[in-house]
């Protein structure tokens, strides 16, 4: 499987999702069992701590 692991997606203008609409996602974790991904141009009303 090739991994997207370390890399950034961006989303097309086409695509009208409320959560990934204009979003940068930075992949920290990509492999057959899931992903996860951290989008990094969208601010949220959260602190680091909570968030993590």
């Amino acid at each position: 499987m090739q991994t997207l692991q370390n890399h950034f997606l961006l989303a097309m203008p086409s695509l009208k999702d409320p959560y990934f609409e204009r979003a940068l996602v930075y992949l920290c974790e990509h492999s057959p069992e899931g992903a996860m991904g951290l989008v990094v141009n969208i601010p949220v009303d959260m602190a680091l701590d909570t968030m993590l």
